[in-house]
């Protein structure tokens, strides 16, 4: 299930991930098709930070910022 525009946050941060506190070092999360373990969380002010997450299937390591993040609607892995 992917979070829309209207679950949004004021901050620029998908409802679910904000609730669920998966911005948390070591925190996994999913888009539905890949699998990345937070490195480095956002901080705030979470509309000028920027997150780092590691692709658990090719290693790569990326820098996305909130709005990077909420277009690639991402929900934590239980």
């Amino acid at each position: 299930m992917a979070i829309g525009p209207l679950f949004m946050l004021a901050s620029g941060i998908p409802a679910s991930l904000h609730r669920e506190r998966s911005w948390t070092a070591g925190a996994y999360v999913t888009d539905g098709h890949r699998l990345f373990r937070v490195l480095c969380p956002l901080s705030p002010p979470w509309r000028r930070g920027i997150a780092v997450l590691e692709d658990c299937r090719t290693f790569a390591i990326g820098a996305y910022t909130a709005e990077e993040l909420w277009h690639m609607a991402l929900r934590r892995v239980r």
